[in-house]
């Protein structure tokens, strides 16, 4: 099979009056002083995925519909642990705001998700795997297989920033450090 470069496609004139107005309007509403920058980023990804969607009330759509509608919400966040880094380094969450953290090891070796502080400073309400499920953890180290998931359900409630790593031996020291904030 032969793969040949990319090529560069042209934009249709039209495409590109319309791409234009849209960056504008969304520059728009990012410089007003009350914009919340997570509920415009639902907005915005329910228009592109569901655009029929957009300004309905989610209580009344099927519960499939409202399970994909979820994942437009920025507040399910999905961390991807491999050999040797978090993807994204850097989380950031909102004070009060529930959130679900997904840490996925897209990896060939166990990795851990351990920031001492930042477990001080939320409230877990539950932590999900394939192993079931437990209610009102103490984390301390959440460690996560190869090619497994777990699922921390918490509230922040302490603002500030800190740090994390995976604690297996040496994976810090080639990289596996990040920073989680809370607003």
């Amino acid at each position: 099979m032969v793969f040949l470069p990319n090529r560069i496609v042209d934009v249709a004139p039209d495409a590109d009056l319309l791409y234009d107005d849209w960056l504008t309007s969304i520059a728009e509403r990012l410089d007003t002083p009350d914009c919340d920058r997570r509920s415009l980023c639902r907005t915005l990804l329910t228009e592109i995925h569901f655009p029929h969607l957009t300004g309905v009330d989610p209580t009344t759509l099927p519960h499939a519909t409202r399970v994909a509608l979820a994942h437009m919400d920025p507040e399910n966040v999905t961390l991807e642990l491999s050999e040797f880094q978090f993807e994204p380094a850097a989380l950031v969450f909102r004070e009060g705001v529930p959130t679900r953290l997904t840490l996925r090891n897209v990896g060939d070796r166990t990795h851990t998700f351990v920031s001492e502080r930042f477990f001080k400073a939320i409230a877990a309400q539950k932590l999900v795997s394939a192993a079931g499920e437990v209610s009102n953890p103490y984390v301390e180290t959440i460690e996560v297989p190869s090619v497994e998931e777990k699922q921390l359900y918490f509230l922040p409630v302490a603002k500030g920033t800190y740090p994390l790593e995976c604690s297996i031996l040496l994976h810090d020291i080639f990289g596996m450090e990040g920073q989680i904030t809370i607003e």
